[in-house]
């Protein structure tokens, strides 16, 4: 225990007089511009009060932490939508963190734009195109009323809505898609949603037709994402050309998304009950039952300037 308490004082004594010698080499600097020019660190002056003296600035941080800082904030100053951090040169240590100072010291926040970088790489890593992956509720200005019972959804998604989807449908360009990809990031912002898949259904059923020529084990796990997924988000649905064999798949993942109590999100330009031909009886009652909640946008189209 003695040796311990020692140890203790040795490390104190030598931490003071290195903040002793760091006070007494940096007095000399007359302003804080002057010694962080010197240092080669100017950029640090955005985060520091300016009437700052070199001397009191020497007894809160060490010439270590001031280096470090002078690399972040290099890196900040280059970033401008938070993806900078993901650069080869950037701090590995502490990714999405900038200084901030306290009054008594720097202290690491997460950086807000890092967060919004991450989730807009998770949407796009779900299948949301890079265009619409910045959509948010706070830029949806179509129809406040159908924007507000989606809020309404992503709130009560594990509670009232658990298990439960919903059916977007309005003419072309209202925002249908903005408005799916909005409650995609919410619930994943949120983490009520962990996993999801995103397809523009077309598309979906062109990759599902194309599986057959994938190996088995890609083919499963397409096809096991759509089936298990958090939630599946079907995107211009009714778009496809409807055949027994985009039948037989529709009703296979969505019987086994109802029977696991999975929710499906459709956007479309039609009402649900035109699609009962066109997906089959089973798969359509199932689905009417699946998304309790369905919203027609009006307004004008968003597209046309």
């Amino acid at each position: 225990m003695e040796d311990l308490k020692s140890i203790s004082k040795n490390t104190v004594r030598l931490l003071e007089r290195e903040v002793k010698d760091r006070v007494k080499r940096w007095k000399k600097y007359r302003t804080l511009e002057e010694l962080l020019t010197e240092l080669d660190a100017r950029v640090v002056l955005r985060v520091l009060p300016p009437d700052m003296q070199p001397a009191e600035l020497a007894k809160l941080t060490s010439e270590v932490e001031l280096e470090e800082l002078m690399v972040r904030a290099r890196q900040c100053q280059r970033c401008h939508d938070g993806s900078a951090c993901d650069t080869v040169d950037a701090p590995v240590v502490r990714r999405g963190y900038f200084h901030h100072w306290t009054g008594e010291g720097f202290d690491l926040q997460l950086c807000s734009r890092y967060v919004r970088h991450r989730l807009n790489d998770r949407l796009r890593s779900f299948g949301v195109p890079f265009e619409m992956s910045t959509c948010t509720f706070d830029d949806f200005l179509v129809d406040n009323d159908a924007k507000e019972a989606c809020i309404d959804y992503c709130s009560e998604f594990s509670g009232a809505f658990k298990g439960k989807g919903l059916y977007i449908t309005g003419d072309i360009g209202r925002g249908k898609t903005h408005l799916a990809v909005a409650v995609l990031k919410e619930l994943v912002r949120t983490n009520a949603v962990h996993t999801a898949m995103f397809m523009y259904t077309p598309e979906f059923l062109n990759k599902l037709r194309n599986s057959y020529d994938w190996d088995r084990e890609d083919r499963e796990r397409f096809f096991s994402t759509a089936c298990e997924c958090d939630l599946l988000v079907l995107d211009d649905f009714g778009a496809e050309r409807s055949t027994e064999w985009v039948r037989e798949q529709f009703t296979i993942i969505i019987n086994a998304r109802w029977s696991n109590g999975l929710p499906v999100l459709i956007t479309s330009n039609r009402h649900l009950g035109h699609y009962e031909k066109a997906i089959g009886a089973r798969a359509h009652s199932r689905l009417e039952a699946m998304v309790p909640v369905v919203l027609v946008l009006n307004g004008k189209d968003q597209r046309i300037p």
